[in-house]
């Protein structure tokens, strides 16, 4: 495929630049294009200066173009990228690539609106008896193809999958693949949430009925198209009994199928929340791992930072830290796994999300709610239109946990769950994370 081909690969960030390290290593001709001015990239450019490839910094021209292999952030609606569609030159991202260098082809993907980084870790660990070497790759681990260079025939790939990367695949194929859920998210980058919600499922798109899908029998918009997968399925439900699947019954984590009934674990043994955990299960079961090794594998595992992390208490007053809550449905989730008395600090940059679904199911837990960030007038409307009456607007981080420690009382739970991404404030969810945490210890302190 790459042989003798003209490939440009647009955005030099750092899927950018593992994707020439990638490339470099194949009979092609590499062309770089990046909007930004050469001295703002002189790090990055350091780093591949011993690469071959042609720099094109303005003026780009397609017409000789055979491939491109964008940077997943870059929207569908960028110019180049509709120039190209006109062109009729092909446009792909690292996953796609990854994919089709990789040596193995024991893919296991997971994509969904919320809890993919819990899930993939999880997965990860659960069926590593399997196969010689499992890497954890895609948006956590090393980046695909990092993972895809050193990963061999009897290797496993599990692949956290954004929507930005599967939107540009057509060849893309799991062993086992899973949507964990679909909410609305990303609708100011896919345009509307049909657009979101398609490129979510090409995660399934090229499986063959020896491959599996694990399906989410809760989820609304994943049940309306389980009926056109070829897949095996292995389906999952927190909320309902199934004759055949993976389910919750008295609190335990339940697998049946058509001959037995297997009690796999005890929830209260569990840190991770349930639909992540029955999903996990679905992989292995598809694998044919051990019960006894899936039971390990879910009571070690412990909840990653940034996703309902407990930080300490400050004068009888828990604060978590659930940075990760990006979306207003992984918000409701984090809302559902706390106690009453929720002090919710929340707001950031504007994906065109709706907040109200998630305060209307939080209004019998949230007394005080305090925000900040782009979003925080668009969340203080819709907080005002359903009645809430404790709503603080802040500026900053330590505003906001000042602003806690002034109002919280005994037994309140502060939880720092913005419902938004970071962007504007922070680089990334994490940093946003560190940042609350660091506050908040300095106040315990004192």
């Amino acid at each position: 495929m790459l042989d003798n081909k003209n490939v440009l690969v647009f955005g030099l960030g750092i899927s950018g630049v593992s994707t020439i390290k990638a490339l470099a290593n194949y009979r092609c001709n590499i062309v770089a294009y990046d909007s930004k001015p050469k001295d703002k990239l002189e790090e990055i450019l350091e780093e591949i200066k011993d690469i071959k490839y042609d720099l094109v910094l303005d003026n780009l021209n397609l017409e000789d173009i055979d491939l491109i292999i964008k940077s997943p952030g870059i929207p569908p609606t960028n110019d180049v990228i509709n120039r190209a569609l006109e062109l009729n030159i092909e446009i792909i991202t690292d996953l796609e690539l990854g994919y089709i260098l990789s040596k193995t082809k024991n893919i296991l993907a997971i994509t969904g609106t919320n809890g993919k980084t819990s899930t993939t870790t999880l997965v990860a660990d659960m069926v590593k008896s399997k196969f010689n070497n499992t890497f954890i790759c895609g948006n956590i681990g090393i980046g695909i193809l990092g993972a895809v260079e050193k990963a061999e025939e009897n290797d496993a790939l599990v692949i956290e999958c954004s929507s930005f990367q599967l939107e540009n695949t057509s060849r893309f194929r799991p062993r086992v693949s899973t949507i964990i859920n679909l909410k609305p998210d990303h609708l100011d980058w896919h345009g509307n949430y049909e657009n979101y919600m398609n490129s979510k499922i090409k995660i399934f798109k090229n499986q063959t009925a020896s491959d599996f899908s694990i399906i989410n029998v809760d989820d609304e918009e994943i049940r309306k198209i389980e009926g056109e997968l070829i897949s095996k399925k292995i389906y999952i439900s927190t909320q309902r009994k199934l004759e055949d699947g993976i389910y919750l019954e008295d609190g335990n984590v339940v697998y049946k199928d058509m001959n037995e009934k297997i009690i796999v674990a005890n929830m209260d043994d569990i840190d991770i929340f349930p639909e992540n955990a029955l999903i996990a299960v679905g992989f292995g079961i598809a694998l044919g791992v051990d019960i006894e090794e899936i039971r390990f594998a879910l009571e070690k595992f412990k909840s990653l930072p940034h996703r309902m992390e407990y930080v300490g208490e400050i004068d009888g007053v828990k604060y978590y830290n659930d940075s990760k809550g990006t979306n207003p449905d992984s918000t409701i989730k984090a809302i559902e796994n706390t106690a009453d008395n929720i002090i919710l600090i929340a707001g950031g940059y504007d994906k065109g999300s709706d907040f109200k679904e998630m305060l209307e199911l939080g209004k019998d837990k949230i007394k005080t709610i305090i925000l900040l960030g782009e979003t925080k007038e668009k969340i203080k409307k819709q907080a005002l239109s359903l009645d809430y009456k404790k709503i603080y607007i802040v500026n900053t981080m330590e505003e906001a946990v000042e602003k806690a420690l002034e109002v919280g009382e005994k037994n309140d739970n502060v939880l720092l769950s913005p419902a938004c991404a970071s962007w504007g404030m922070y680089h990334n969810f994490e940093e946003r994370g560190n940042h609350f945490k660091k506050i908040v210890n300095e106040n315990m302190v004192r």
